[in-house]
């Protein structure tokens, strides 16, 4: 050790003053971490049941009929009901205690509803939703938000926020309004509910991915942007005006927006609703589905200070870009059949679905190459992850029936590995579609 080390560590170890200061530096940077950790917890702190529920409580199906009859449709599977509907001895909320206040006690369950029980699905009970069901963020000042499982510093979405949340993280099966854990259960409960043929002919499917889907039907988004207010206006402005309910700042703007709606614009309301029918009608006939994205932008940070701006409002209920991934936050799309068409959209999703687990799950579970040591070569590494990109993305194409360019992507597969027995399956099963 040299000299000046020498006294350097002599001089350290003889100066407790030096010690203390060093002491208290890393004890105030370990304290300042802790409550930056606690707070971090705090703020996003998962609430029991993910704060998906406004009211718990159960209620059985109806008994099982004795042998020989079928088991029932929804045997075993459990949901949950936006507060919207009625259930036998409770009180709609809406979503807002006044509302809740000012409203009896329901005298009997509502029909679909009871069709789920009838179904052998269990109830488990009702979910927060965004106030009045006015909203898309699916924040409640009363109620609370629900935590999104997925992303916790962010919304959950609405109206049916809570319903989404119990889905979501599997507190049940399916929900009211209109969720499920997988398609095969969407399936399922839309049969029950719409009371479809279990048998009809098989129609070829034809997918329409859309740009805009207000480029494409010629509609201006102005146009239909007060069609919901006039309908928010016909159905409660007398309970508005009468009781001047508690509302959140979002929520009491977009209601006042409502209620001072124009009625002598209805007519063009109507006609623009007739002119929308008639043009998805049109550009998708029997055969056609139309892919969009279920929301415009990311989702909203929870308690933004900036609030729901009046374009992301615009934008989200006109559905006016592409959906994206943004911020690591999850891609959504939604299908879009023509009107009467729901049996053909839930046996296209169901089929693309079951297709594409199929397809996943044998790419997923193909071992990748080695050498004699166990080690993956670096350029056999990148082969493999060519290959596998190939196959996902080929699989994809084929669900939505792209038949040529999934064909492409299956024979870029080949070539880098000619044995590979998916895309060898693939490329002759595509050969006798495309013929």
């Amino acid at each position: 050790m040299s000299k000046q080390s020498k006294l350097a560590k002599i001089s350290v170890s003889n100066n407790p003053k030096l010690w203390l200061v060093i002491g208290i530096t890393v004890a105030g940077v370990v304290i300042l971490a802790e409550t930056r950790r606690r707070r971090l917890r705090t703020r996003y702190l998962i609430k029991e049941d993910f704060g998906a529920f406004i009211q718990r409580f159960e209620l059985l199906p109806f008994p099982q009929p004795p042998p020989p009859a079928a088991r029932l449709t929804l045997a075993g599977l459990t949901f949950t009901v936006k507060d919207v509907f009625d259930i036998n001895d409770y009180v709609t909320g809406f979503g807002n205690p006044d509302w809740k206040e000012t409203h009896e006690v329901a005298g009997k369950t509502a029909l679909v509803v009871t069709s789920l029980l009838k179904n052998g699905a269990a109830c488990v009970g009702k979910t927060v939703m965004d106030e009045l069901g006015f909203g898309i963020t699916g924040e409640n000042v009363h109620y609370g938000t629900p935590t999104n499982p997925r992303m916790p510093s962010r919304v959950p979405g609405g109206s049916s926020s809570g319903s989404a949340v119990a889905v979501a993280s599997e507190l049940a099966d399916f929900a009211l309004g209109w969720f499920a854990r997988d398609p095969s259960i969407l399936h399922r409960v839309g049969h029950v509910l719409l009371q479809l043929k279990l048998v009809e002919l098989r129609r070829t499917r034809r997918f329409v991915v859309a740009d805009d889907l207000f480029q494409l039907s010629k509609v201006s988004q102005q146009k239909t942007a007060p069609y919901t207010k006039y309908e928010f206006k016909t159905n409660h402005e007398e309970w508005v005006k009468s009781v001047r309910p508690r509302l959140g700042p979002d929520v009491s703007d977009r209601v006042l927006a409502a209620i001072t709606t124009p009625h002598e614009n209805i007519k063009s309301l109507y006609k623009v609703r007739t002119e929308m029918r008639a043009a998805l009608q049109n550009l998708l006939k029997d055969d056609g589905i139309l892919v969009v994205p279920t929301v415009a932008d990311h989702p909203l940070k929870l308690n933004s200070k900036k609030g729901l701006s009046a374009e992301f409002h615009d934008r989200a209920f006109a559905l006016s870009s592409i959906a994206r991934k943004h911020e690591d936050c999850p891609i959504s799309v939604s299908f879009v059949a023509c009107h009467g068409g729901d049996k053909f959209l839930l046996d296209t999703v169901l089929d693309m679905y079951s297709s594409l687990q199929e397809q996943v799950s044998i790419v997923s579970n193909s071992p990748p190459s080695a050498d004699t040591n166990g080690n993956m070569d670096a350029s056999e590494l990148l082969k493999e992850k060519a290959v596998k990109a190939y196959l996902r993305r080929g699989t994809a194409r084929e669900s939505l029936m792209f038949y040529k360019e999934a064909l492409q992507d299956f024979m870029h597969a080949l070539v880098l590995e000619p044995q590979n027995k998916v895309a060898n399956l693939a490329e002759k099963r595509l050969r006798k579609l495309i013929r």
